[in-house]
């Protein structure tokens, strides 16, 4: 019941927030008439946003071309085994023994998985 509420909360401030920037567009709108400016004022805004979303969407393009990199480098890691990750968190479990430190198993054998992915 909570989330549901603070989703329709969400909704409704956003609607709120929609309203305003509608009604701050529309009074400068209604400003810039009344000043007097020109299209010609207007223009080089016009293409400062172009610019701007073409820088957008170039940057976009980038991003996912990194990603899509990235995906097929980490397919080429090698995932550790479970002998791998086993005899790893055994020698962790020794030493933490040896020097006294607290732990568990499960704390040695997430370090040992996170070692090995790492070393990979």
């Amino acid at each position: 019941m909570g989330q549901q509420h603070r989703k329709v909360i969400k909704r409704r401030r956003r609607k709120q927030y929609l309203k305003r920037k509608k009604e701050l567009a529309r009074t400068n709108e209604v400003l810039s008439k009344k000043s007097g400016k020109s299209d010609s004022a207007e223009k080089p805004v016009a293409k400062k946003a172009a610019k701007k979303a073409a820088k957008k969407s170039a940057a976009k393009v980038a991003k996912k071309a990194t990603k899509k990199g990235a995906k097929k480098k980490s397919a080429k890691k090698a995932v550790p085994t479970q002998e791998e990750i086993a005899d790893l968190a055994h020698t962790i479990f020794v030493d933490r023994m040896n020097w006294n430190k607290p732990g568990d198993c499960h704390g040695d054998w997430i370090e040992a998985e996170r070692r090995l992915k790492a070393k990979k």
